[in-house]
C-alpha cells in the first residue's frame, strides 16, 4: 500500500460496523426486542417446546399484544389509555409464573397508563363528565324523583380516629319515555354532625334543582324520626323507612333473644369441624340414629345474619345427632336440652319469614304490599299466642314493625294496586286478615288515599262515591230485550253473544261518568295465564299510557319507589353502617363512588 492513499474498502466496513451497532442499540430499546430474540431462540432451538395451558394462554396475549403494537408503529391503531379486557387483565395479572420485563414492558406500551400524578386528576375529569350527562337525564324526563339516603362510615388504615360518616344521596326514577329505571348516587357529602343532614339534603335538593320534583323521602327510622320533618315541604308524601333495615333489625332481635342457646349451637358446631377425626365420628353418629338429611353443618359468619339463620336450620335436622354424640365421644361437653330445640325451631319459623323477605329487597314496590302484610299478620298473631314463649319472642318484634306497617303500608298498598294482574281483588282479603271486621275501612280508607294522590296529578276535585243502579241479571230491561230478540229461536253461541254486548253497552254507559282512576279499577283485570315470557309491569304501563295517560304519570312515580336504601348485598349485614377504608379527600372519594355507579 502506497502512502498518500485511501483504503475505502476499511472506511466502509467501519462504517458498516458502527450502523449495525446503533441498529442493535434500536433493536435493544425496541419494546418487542428481547421477547422478539427470545422466542427466535426458542424456535431456532432442536428441542421441542411444549407450552402449558397457562403458557398457552399467555402466548395468545402476547401475540396480541404483539400485533397491536405493530398496529400502533405502523399507524393503523392509535394508543389508548383504555384498560384491557377482564380476562386478559386478569391472565396477565395473576399468571401462573411472574411476568418478565419484556412482557410487562409490552403491556405497558399497549396500555399506557396515565402516570401516578394524573391519576386523580383523571378520575374528577370522568365524575365531571359523567355528572353532565346524569343532570341531563334528569332535567329531560317529566316524572319525579325519589330520594333515598343511606350512611356510610370511613375510617383511616393509618389513624385511630373516630370515623368520619359521610350521606350517600341517591335519586330513583323512571324514564317517562322508554320507561326505564335510574337510581344514579347524586351526592357523597361528609357530615360533622347527624344534626345537620337535613340542611344538607336541602342543600343536594337545590344543587340538583329537585326543589318541586321530590316524590318520596326513603331512609333509616332513626335518620326519618330526626330530619323527616324538615324535608315536608319537599316531598309529595310521608317519608318512607327502610325496608331492609326493618327486616335486619328484627333478625337481629329474634337472635338475640336466643343468643346462649345460639352459643351452644355455635359452640358444638366448632367442636365437630375443628378435626378431621371429630367430623368422622359425628357422621357414624348421624349414621347409627338414622339422619338421612344430605345438609351439611357449617358455621356461620356473625356480621351476616343470614349465615346464623343457615347454620340453626342445619343444625335443628342434626339435632338427635348432637344429642347422642356425648356418649360416643367423651371430650364433647354441651349440652342442650329437649325445650331449647323446641325453642330454636320456633325460632327458625319466623327467621324463614324474615329471610324471604329480606330476598325481596331488590324486587318492584307492586311486590311488597303481600310481604309486609303477611309479616303484620304473622307477628300480631304471635304476640297474642298463649305459648309464653313465643308471646315474649314475637311481642317486641311486633312492637317494631308496627311502627314501620303504620307509615309506610298505604304507599304500598298504592303501588300493589297499580298492579294490573291484582288492582283491588286482594286489598281487602288481605286488611280483613290483619284488621278483622275493619278491614274493609282500611281497604276505602287505601282506595280515598290514592284518589287523593290522582286527584293531585289531575288537578281535579276527589269524586264523590254514588250508588250505581244495579242493573237485572240480564245487564238490561226486559222490554229492551224483547225489542232486540228475533222471531226465530236463538242458537246458544247466539245468545252468549247478545248477553255479551248487553253486558258491554251496561259497562260502557257506567264507564261513561267515571274518572280515569275508577275506570282503571273497573276495568278487567289483566291476566297472563295464556301468555308466554315473564310480566314487567312497567312495560304494560308503557303500552298503556295512552289509554291512562293522568294515571301512567301517578304510577311512573310510584313505581320508583325506593323500598331499600342499601344494596342486596348488604341486607343481611347485622352493621348499622357500612364501613370503608380511605384515605382520599372528599372529591376524590365522592367522584370515585359515583363515577363507579354511573359506569355501571
Amino acid at each position: 500500500m502506497k502512502v498518500g492513499t485511501t483504503d475505502h474498502s476499511g472506511q466502509q466496513d467501519k462504517e458498516s460496523r458502527k450502523r449495525a451497532r446503533n441498529t442493535e442499540e434500536e433493536e435493544a430499546e425496541h419494546p418487542m426486542a428481547k421477547t422478539r430474540n427470545t422466542y427466535k431462540d426458542e424456535e431456532d432451538s432442536d428441542d421441542e417446546v411444549v407450552l402449558s395451558p397457562a403458557g398457552m394462554r399467555r402466548e395468545s396475549i402476547l401475540q396480541s399484544l404483539r400485533f397491536m403494537y405493530d398496529a400502533h408503529k405502523d399507524g393503523r391503531l392509535k394508543k389508548t389509555s383504555r384498560t384491557p379486557s377482564p380476562l386478559p387483565c386478569r391472565e396477565l395479572a395473576a399468571p401462573p409464573s411472574p411476568l418478565t420485563d419484556q412482557e410487562a414492558c409490552l403491556l405497558n406500551y399497549v396500555f399506557s397508563e396515565p402516570p401516578p400524578e394524573n391519576i386523580e386528576d383523571e378520575c374528577l375529569a370522568v365524575y365531571a363528565s359523567k355528572e353532565k350527562n346524569i343532570r341531563k337525564l334528569i332535567d329531560s324526563v317529566n316524572s319525579k324523583v325519589n330520594l333515598s339516603v343511606d350512611l356510610l362510615a370511613r375510617t383511616s388504615p393509618h389513624h385511630q380516629s373516630p370515623p368520619d360518616y359521610y350521606m350517600v344521596l341517591r335519586g330513583h326514577f323512571i324514564d317517562d319515555d322508554e320507561w326505564s329505571t335510574h337510581r344514579p348516587i347524586l351526592n357523597v357529602v361528609s357530615l360533622s354532625e347527624r344534626s345537620d343532614i337535613h340542611k344538607v339534603i336541602q342543600k343536594c335538593i337545590a344543587d340538583w334543582n329537585l326543589s318541586d320534583r321530590v316524590f318520596s323521602f326513603t331512609a333509616d327510622g332513626v335518620l326519618c324520626s330526626s330530619i323527616g320533618w324538615h324535608l315536608q315541604p319537599f316531598t309529595s308524601t310521608d317519608q318512607r323507612y327502610c325496608y331492609s333495615r326493618v327486616i335486619t333489625r328484627l333478625a337481629i332481635h329474634a337472635l338475640e333473644f336466643m343468643k346462649e342457646t345460639i352459643r351452644k349451637v355455635r359452640g358444638s358446631i366448632k367442636y365437630v369441624l375443628s378435626s378431621q377425626s371429630r367430623r368422622e365420628m359425628f357422621l357414624e353418629v348421624k349414621e347409627r340414629v338414622g339422619i338421612r338429611s344430605k345438609r351439611q353443618i357449617l358455621l356461620d359468619d356473625e356480621a351476616r345474619w343470614d349465615t346464623t339463620y343457615h347454620m340453626l336450620v342445619a343444625a335443628s335436622k342434626m339435632k338427635t345427632a348432637f344429642a347422642c354424640l356425648s356418649s360416643y365421644d367423651a371430650e364433647y361437653d354441651i349440652v342442650i336440652s329437649t325445650e331449647e330445640w323446641k325453642q330454636l325451631q320456633s325460632l327458625i319459623t319466623y327467621m324463614s319469614l324474615f329471610f324471604k323477605a329480606a330476598k325481596m329487597a331488590n324486587a318492584s314496590p307492586v311486590d311488597f304490599f303481600p310481604v309486609v302484610a303477611r309479616i303484620q299478620r304473622e307477628l300480631k298473631s304471635a304476640a297474642s299466642c298463649e305459648d309464653p314463649f313465643i308471646s315474649l319472642l314475637t311481642t317486641p318484634l311486633h312492637h317494631e314493625f308496627q311502627y314501620f306497617w303504620d307509615r309506610c303500608y298505604v304507599l304500598l298498598a298504592i303501588a300493589h294496586i297499580l298492579d294490573p294482574r291484582v288492582k283491588l281483588a286482594t286489598l281487602q282479603q288481605e286488611l280483613s286478615h290483619i284488621y278483622g271486621d275493619h278491614g274493609a275501612d282500611e281497604a276505602e280508607s287505601v282506595r280515598y288515599s290514592m284518589n287523593r294522590l290522582w286527584s293531585e296529578y289531575s288537578h281535579e276535585e276527589i269524586p264523590e262515591y254514588r250508588e250505581e243502579e244495579i242493573p237485572t241479571e240480564g245487564g238490561e230491561s226486559m222490554d229492551t230485550i224483547d225489542e232486540s230478540m228475533p222471531l226465530f229461536p236463538l242458537s246458544n253461541f247466539d245468545l252468549m253473544i247478545q248477553e255479551w254486548k248487553i253486558s258491554e253497552r251496561a259497562r260502557k254507559r257506567k264507564f261513561d261518568g267515571l274518572s280515569e282512576l275508577d275506570k282503571y279499577l273497573e276495568d278487567v283485570v289483566y291476566s297472563t295465564r295464556w301468555r308466554r315470557g315473564r310480566f314487567d309491569v312497567l312495560v304494560w304501563w308503557k303500552q298503556n299510557k295512552v289509554k291512562y295517560p293522568t294515571l301512567s304519570r301517578m304510577a311512573c312515580d310510584i313505581l320508583a319507589l325506593p323500598v331499600s336504601t342499601i344494596d342486596y348485598d348488604s341486607v343481611f349485614d347485622t352493621t348499622a353502617v357500612k364501613t370503608i377504608h380511605s384515605s382520599l379527600s372528599i372529591p376524590s372519594l365522592e367522584a370515585l363512588i359515583c363515577a363507579k355507579d354511573w359506569l355501571k
